[in-house]
């Protein structure tokens, strides 16, 4: 997909190049980390800013394991029929048509948590929070920015497991629009924050009576129980068995004041008041107030970053690949941890991870989508407030594939290492026989007690766990690394040392 931005393409194809040595964070010196702007980050931007009568933008994490195996070649999945037996997905009567919905989450700059991407391989495991996730991103196709044609369903201001744990199919019957099987209704004498099933509104948000701006106050009285009317049972004594996994008087896990109590905002409503602060203001008072609620902990015995994440059920068309220049999509974009300013602060496992889930957005066909960079800033080193910022980066993983300026557009890609179009500029390595038994002659592994007659290095060479040296700014020869303007005057069998190209 290319992003024309008048008057400016021009001027930013120029400059990329001259960023590349301008820029380049210590990679490589041939500017593999190079990091600029493109006209992907710079529309992502725009959108993030709600520029030109836009409302923000739409993420999801693709591989959370809620993709059918026919719509993926992600392992971790499960078919259609498998799916559908545990989660309600469509609204059809085949369970596989009509109104889908997928989580997904809204970005808008007005947030301020940290974590705002759902992490990859989930919250569970509180340390992935410490690992980079790729996302994809789309702005131009929601129906809340100009010309957009996807609607959200439900809008949430934490995580909420809206089309998982929620009953509403049998409720309001649009993915993600009804109540939690442990729902917290967040009650007062006025009222309940969540509206429980009266008016058709199952777990609405109750915005008519209550500030968006109050709910982190809200949220941390509804787990006291004094005499000011809050609770978090309807019906039921909530220190016998029916309120919170921590007892009320106490700070929580974050899923209960997350899952279990969040409510939802209805697209519609969000339009006609012309803004989106019903939910970026919730969000940010949740968080704001959350040591009045939450204990640090995810689960039992687990500390944790804090989950910054809103969650949006959205149309599942949503994870449709791109098919030219028809896609729903705008871009990848890699979300570094918290207070990582780009990816070569990431350490090796962490390069390795975004290096893996790229080449699976790949291989779901969503390759075609310019990559762009997400850091999330402490934006007063007080950890109150963050900010995020997009960029884009060149960058070489370890693997060979690469993110990279493509001369088709003012956009970075990425490609496998083997793509014909040769971007990475990796060189095909030119050994092609790895000898295990026997030893290199040419281009041929020979029996160790044949003499070889052949000085000049073939495709043939020792297989990698024979090699004592590996030589990568000169070339291999007997036991040693010599200059490559040098001749070597060995035969290729004649010592261990390897060129580092051929492994």
């Amino acid at each position: 997909m290319k992003f024309i931005i008048p008057n400016l393409t021009s001027i930013l194809f120029i400059a990329s190049f001259a960023s590349i040595r301008a820029q380049d964070c210590t990679t490589g010196p041939d500017g593999s980390a190079t990091i600029w702007n493109s006209d992907a980050d710079i529309a992502a931007s725009a959108a993030h800013r709600g520029d030109n009568n836009m409302y923000g933008m739409i993420v999801r994490h693709r591989f959370d394991g809620l993709v059918p195996c026919e719509e993926t070649a992600f392992q971790d999945c499960m078919s259609w029929d498998e799916l559908i037996k545990d989660h309600d997905v469509c609204n059809g009567p085949d369970g596989k048509s009509g109104d889908c919905g997928v989580a997904a989450s809204y970005w808008h700059e007005n947030i301020k948590t940290p974590n705002q991407a759902y992490p990859n391989g989930g919250s569970a495991d509180p340390d992935n929070l410490n690992y980079p996730t790729v996302v994809y991103a789309a702005w131009t196709s929601w129906d809340m920015n100009p010309n957009g044609r996807l609607q959200g369903y439900a809008f949430y201001p934490t995580d909420s497991n809206s089309n998982d744990k929620r009953d509403w199919l049998n409720e309001m019957g649009l993915p993600g629009q009804g109540c939690h099987g442990e729902q917290n209704f967040q009650c007062t004498n006025d009222g309940c924050l969540s509206q429980e099933g009266y008016d058709s509104q199952w777990c609405k948000c109750n915005y008519d009576e209550f500030s968006a701006e109050n709910f982190g106050e809200i949220l941390a009285a509804s787990f006291v129980d004094n005499d000011d009317g809050f609770w978090s049972c309807i019906g039921e004594d909530c220190n016998n068995g029916y309120g919170p996994v921590s007892d009320m008087n106490n700070l929580q896990y974050i899923y209960q004041g997350h899952d279990y109590s969040s409510c939802w905002v209805d697209e519609g409503d969000l339009r006609k008041k012309g803004d989106m602060n019903m939910i970026i203001d919730a969000q940010n008072s949740i968080y704001w107030n959350s040591d009045d609620w939450w204990n640090g902990m995810s689960f039992a015995g687990t500390p944790s970053q804090y989950w910054g994440w809103n969650e949006v059920s959205f149309d599942k068309k949503l994870d449709d690949p791109c098919d030219g220049d028809q896609c729903n999509l705008d871009s990848l974009i890699i979300v570094l941890p918290i207070d990582h300013s780009s990816i070569c602060d990431v350490d090796k496992e962490s390069a390795k991870a975004i290096d893996t889930q790229m080449m699976d957005y790949w291989k779901d066909g969503f390759g075609t989508l310019p990559v762009i960079v997400a850091r999330n800033m402490d934006s007063n080193g007080d950890g109150v407030s963050y900010d995020m910022e997009f960029f884009t980066q060149n960058f070489i993983f370890e693997s060979g594939n690469c993110i990279i300026y493509s001369f088709d557009d003012n956009n970075a890609y990425y490609y496998p290492s083997d793509d014909p179009s040769g971007l990475c500029g990796i060189p095909e390595p030119k050994c092609k026989h790895h000898c295990s038994k026997g030893k290199p002659c040419g281009n041929s592994c020979i029996p160790e007690n044949t003499s070889c007659v052949k000085k000049t290095r073939g495709s043939a060479c020792w297989v990698k766990e024979k090699c004592t040296k590996f030589c990568d700014a000169g070339q291999a020869c007997g036991n040693s690394c010599i200059s490559k303007n040098d001749t070597c005057s060995k035969t290729p069998d004649e010592g261990f040392a390897c060129n580092k190209e051929d492994y």
